[in-house]
């Protein structure tokens, strides 16, 4: 059987591989090939079919990659070039034949490759194609209607399965047994983009509706045995599991929350936008040490959070209410890791940028993160209050030497994590170095470089 995840992460058997440069491990830990792309793998686990965009390339690359001895093949085509990046429209058998739909836009035709240069461009148009497990059986969509042929007679023996009617074209709506029997497909109403998840035979018999759910479904995915179907809840965003014999359905995963490690350090009070996966996003909760964390906005694939003014430890935890796991990333809850956020003229009237630079005298207000320790402690949640930095601050022009004066440092009033710092300029001319230098901290332990352009 064979599950893409959410981190699109395809697994058979004992492997596993990840997009841009995949890395493929057995059952023992050991790393038997690296490959580009993400890996699509046959239901034995013996081939992969990698696909990966070309740089500076709307095109998409395809190799054939033997797992067992690491041999990569190319697929290489003078008449079919492809920009199906998404490896979900293509398919591989245990054998090594590789299916693909290729071409440009939505003018996508078949080609089968088989290691190491055979490769026959079909007449047959997809939108996606996939094949069985032994190779025998090639099943694809084309404007809602499904197809299937042997893959060396499918531009002869063509025949219909059904007339479907996805909600898109866009992606993989079928899914196909390995034995190449049963087909798992999305179809919705005339004029409904609500879709449900229907099984059919591929000789176009035993066609029913397996799934009447309020909000359709959003995904799906058959076994490889054919006897057992995954749906994503398009409206609960739960995920069933279909017994397709029995009819039983049991919901199999009610929350899922992962979050992609921060590429910043983070410190206390800091507004930080997560990326990751939140499935519902309103069932999602953020801790520390037991304490809510204030959400300011959640969606499925990101949420806005306030990082405690007083963590009570360096860690927070993203909790679902039904949890499936836990995710745990590191907070720094003191010293300082200063970042900018935005630079503006005295009256707030514009940015500062290189384009529009400050003038010998100006008053600017600089915003930004990770400034460290303040006199009194906000109040997490809440608005700044008018709070200044307990600690030193030192700011100069590095090119040649130039103090700036400081009159406030602290939080910015009213907003909700920033730190201000309001600054005269230097009066004086020749000023080369655009970058101004902050020292953080009586024995100066951070340092901020902001580039603070300035007219001569």
């Amino acid at each position: 059987m064979s599950v893409s995840a959410a981190r699109e992460c395809q697994i058979s058997a004992a492997f596993c591989g990840t997009p841009n440069r995949s890395r493929v491990w057995d059952s023992s830990g050991k790393e038997l090939t690296p490959a580009d792309g993400t890996l699509l793998f046959s239901p034995n686990g013996r081939w992969a079919l990698g696909t990966s965009p070309r740089l500076s390339s709307p095109f998409a690359s395809h190799d054939l990659v033997d797992i067992a001895n690491g041999a990569t093949y190319a697929f290489r085509a003078d008449n079919a070039i492809s920009t199906g990046r998404d490896w979900r429209r293509h398919g591989v058998s245990n054998d090594g034949t590789a299916v693909l739909a290729l071409g440009i836009h939505d003018d996508f035709r078949i080609a089968t490759f088989r290691a190491p240069d055979r490769v026959r461009v079909l007449q047959q148009r997809a939108d996606a194609v996939s094949i069985s497990a032994d190779g025998g059986t090639m099943v694809w969509s084309r404007n809602g209607v499904l197809w299937t042929a042997p893959p060396d007679a499918a531009d002869t023996a063509a025949r219909t399965v059904t007339t479907a009617s996805p909600a898109t074209t866009a992606r993989r709506t079928f899914w196909l047994s390995d034995d190449g029997r049963r087909i798992l497909f999305l179809s919705a109403g005339a004029g409904s983009t609500i879709q449900q998840a229907f099984i059919v035979n591929t000789d176009g018999s035993g066609k029913r509706q397996l799934t009447s759910l309020p909000g359709g479904v959003r995904d799906a995915i058959l076994a490889g045995s054919g006897r057992v179907a995954f749906v994503v809840d398009d409206r609960s965003e739960r995920v069933h599991r279909l017994d397709l014999a029995s009819g039983a359905d049991e919901v199999w995963l009610s929350i899922v929350a992962w979050i992609r490690a921060p590429e910043k350090r983070i410190t206390a009070g800091q507004l930080v936008r997560l990326t990751g996966t939140f499935a519902p996003p309103d069932a999602v909760s953020f801790t520390n040490g037991g304490n809510k964390v204030p959400v300011f906005g959640v969606d499925h694939q990101s949420a806005l959070i306030q990082i405690p003014w007083s963590p009570t430890s360096g860690v927070i935890t993203t909790t679902p209410a039904d949890p499936v796991w836990t995710s745990e990333w590191p907070v720094v809850s003191s010293g300082y890791a200063a970042e900018l956020l935005m630079i503006a003229k005295q009256d707030y009237s514009a940015f500062v940028t290189r384009d529009n630079p400050a003038r010998p005298g100006d008053i600017v207000h600089i915003y930004a993160t990770g400034l460290g320790p303040l006199v009194t402690t906000p109040v997490t949640g809440q608005p700044n209050p008018s709070a200044s930095l307990a600690t030193t601050i030192r700011c100069f022009y590095a090119g040649p030497h130039t103090p700036v004066e400081i009159l406030h440092a602290g939080l910015a009033p009213g907003a909700y994590g920033f730190y201000q710092l309001k600054l005269r300029l230097p009066r004086t001319t020749g000023i080369v170095d655009p970058v101004l230098v902050c020292t953080l901290g009586a024995d100066s332990g951070g340092v901020a470089y902001i580039t603070l352009p300035l007219v001569n």
